[in-house]
């Protein structure tokens, strides 16, 4: 591993958080008392491969971002910006305020706070390698194809579940390819739903780190009792190391 702190990393904290029923913003919902952000900001300035965070936030809610950082990652250069209508939006502006001495830069979910430092590291380590790199799941359910039909929606046909995964984050490129690509994307007016599939439309392949089912994305509410199950598991654990 090396030593070195080489990474930007960017958190898309933007979203309306529609689905979470009024709850609140994910990244600031708290889980023990602190802030889902906490959590992601605490895994990242546990890696020695980051070099400064970025957070993509909504007008409004730097100063939420700011606490949650001066807390979490108090010796990590950290700032925020105001994040776009999309996903993709956000993360090519918080890309325009970073610092290109640095050859990674990282994208990680607001909402997936069960991250750990030790996923973070193995996937930086593969982007060094490759270029690019994701954190992903193994599918574990029987996966169908469906087509539309007057009756309604009809299994068409399956996919061999050993050749797919679920793409989680974080998912971390070398600067000059995620740049080239988000670039790409602009002038040519595309979308993309996250980053892997935007540096994929321009050829580059990303390596998958498989990891657990831990690292889940808080989305609707009933998402919070798993969150909070794996914190506390991870928890209990680092208690039992520090002893």
């Amino acid at each position: 591993m090396y030593k070195k702190r080489i990474m930007s990393v960017l958190i898309p904290a933007a979203g309306i958080s529609r689905r979470m029923e009024g709850l609140g913003s994910k990244p600031y919902i708290t889980l023990f008392g602190r802030s889902v952000l906490y959590y992601v900001l605490r895994a990242f300035a546990a890696s020695p491969y980051t070099g400064e965070i970025i957070a993509a936030v909504r007008a409004g809610e730097e100063d939420l971002a700011c606490r949650a950082a001066a807390d979490a990652c108090p010796e990590i250069p950290f700032k925020t910006v105001i994040g776009g209508t999309t996903r993709q939006e956000s993360v090519y502006s918080a890309i325009t305020v970073s610092d290109d001495s640095f050859p990674l830069i990282a994208v990680h979910d607001a909402a997936r706070p069960c991250i750990t430092a030790e996923l973070i590291n193995k996937v930086a380590e593969a982007a060094l390698t490759a270029g690019a790199a994701t954190a992903a799941t193994p599918m574990t359910d029987t996966v169908g194809v469906i087509e539309t039909s007057k009756e309604g929606a009809v299994i068409s046909g399956y996919e061999d579940r050993e050749k797919l995964v679920r793409i989680a984050t974080p998912q971390i490129f070398n600067r000059g390819i995620l740049i080239a690509a988000h670039e790409s994307a602009r002038a040519n007016a595309l979308s993309f739903t996250d980053d892997t599939s935007l540096v994929g439309s321009v050829g580059t392949k990303t390596m998958a780190v498989i990891s657990n089912e831990n690292n889940i994305k808080i989305t609707v509410p009933a998402d919070l009792a798993t969150a909070s199950a794996a914190l506390s598991e991870m928890m209990n654990i680092n208690e039992k190391d520090a002893s």
